[in-house]
């Protein structure tokens, strides 16, 4: 973004590269050169990136919680039954839509928004503000997708949803913030009002862009794994395009209708309710994947239910005694002096010989009875 902005003007004012010259005002560059840049990259990634970790030298690097089995791809019938039948896929793609709301949002109307809501003069020269603004934009968003990369694997385990859940509401608060400070009057064409209408600019595409790396580039491997993650980002990617058209669809009327009155106060707020849907839907990721996995510990947890179930009649009959002891100290204590020590020292005297040779005898035979009980030895076991 940043270096478009700087690149345009100098196709657009002619410029000479090696053998390539371009004659100034030759506008078609502008949509040649990015897939000329494209297609380097593409046969880059063709020639120079490797299929697999193991292939690029990092052997073991990562357990496919999925399906760990040998091989990176499956058929196209498999993953299109698998992606689009997983119980998390569609409020992953309901959170990204969400993000590509904002997103769209705040890039495609920001230029809108410094003109008549700033009040600067964005035809006929770009002021150094907007300039300094919208090449920040793009570096705070780097610098959220890294924190929010970092804070998962180091707080979370390498989980997305809570630190993605948390950043949708923090954007939100963010936008509802800037809301209540357009409505002071704070956010205008003043020194004061621009430098806050840029800073909020900025925040906003730093948790927004955070939102957008943590969930479309790494939820696709929590759904699709190593052999179908590409095809779910394909999946959970296209919803971020949806909300971003239908962002700007409603902005769009909901400014027109509001704007003479309100200036650019339902541009926040439509941002910040798109938000709080995010938040929601990760909130809902989290409570799915909590439901996925008890449903994939049942199993294993039913031999502990067991043993609990077990441990029932035998906490109950070791708690008798201590009960029974807790009555009768409560009773002796309305009786003559020394009647509370009378009965601790002969409950003592009664526990000596237990713990001296029933104990011991327990500790020692408990696990040869384990072991004739295991091997359904009835006979040795009685």
């Amino acid at each position: 973004q940043v270096a478009s902005s700087k690149l345009s003007p100098l196709i657009l004012n002619g410029i000479s590269v090696g053998i390539l010259v371009i004659a100034p005002g030759q506008w078609r560059w502008l949509f040649i050169i990015p897939p000329m840049v494209t297609l380097v990259v593409a046969l880059v990634m063709t020639f120079a990136v490797k299929p697999t970790p193991e292939e690029a030298g990092f052997t073991g690097a990562i357990e496919d919680e999925i399906d760990n089995s040998a091989g990176v791809t499956v058929s196209l019938k498999q993953s299109f039954k698998t992606i689009f039948t997983h119980p998390l896929v569609w409020f992953y793609a309901a959170a990204y839509a969400c993000t590509g709301a904002v997103r769209t949002s705040s890039d495609q109307l920001a230029i809108l928004y410094f003109q008549e809501q700033l009040g600067m003069d964005m035809k006929s020269q770009i002021p150094k503000t907007v300039a300094w603004t919208l090449a920040a934009m793009p570096m705070a968003a780097v610098a959220g997708s890294l924190a929010s990369g970092w804070i998962s694997d180091k707080f979370f385990s390498g989980h997305r949803s809570p630190v993605a859940m948390v950043l949708y509401f923090l954007e939100a608060a963010v936008i509802t913030f800037a809301a209540m400070l357009l409505l002071m009057g704070m956010v205008g064409p003043t020194p004061g009002g621009i430098l806050t209408g840029c800073g909020i600019l900025i925040v906003i595409a730093l948790t927004a862009n955070s939102t957008h790396s943590i969930v479309g580039a790494a939820a696709p491997m929590d759904i699709g794994g190593k052999k179908m993650a590409g095809f779910a980002a394909g999946v959970i990617d296209s919803f971020q395009y949806y909300g971003g058209a239908l962002s700007l669809i409603v902005t769009g009327r909901v400014l027109d209708a509001t704007k003479a009155e309100h200036g650019w106060l339902f541009w926040y707020v439509i941002m910040a309710g798109f938000g709080v849907l995010g938040g929601l839907a990760m909130l809902l990721v989290m409570r799915k994947q909590k439901l996925l996995t008890a449903a994939a510990n049942k199993s294993a947890a039913e031999g502990v239910s067991r043993i609990k179930k077990l441990m029932l009649p035998a906490i109950f009959g070791s708690s008798v005694a201590q009960i029974n002891l807790l009555f009768d100290t409560l009773i002796a204590s309305f009786l003559a002096v020394g009647s509370v020590a009378w009965l601790y020292y002969s409950d003592r005297l009664m526990e000596f010989p237990l713990g001296l040779f029933g104990i011991a005898l327990a500790t020692v035979i408990l696990p040869r009875l384990s072991g004739q009980h295991a091997e359904k030895s009835a006979v040795q076991f009685s």
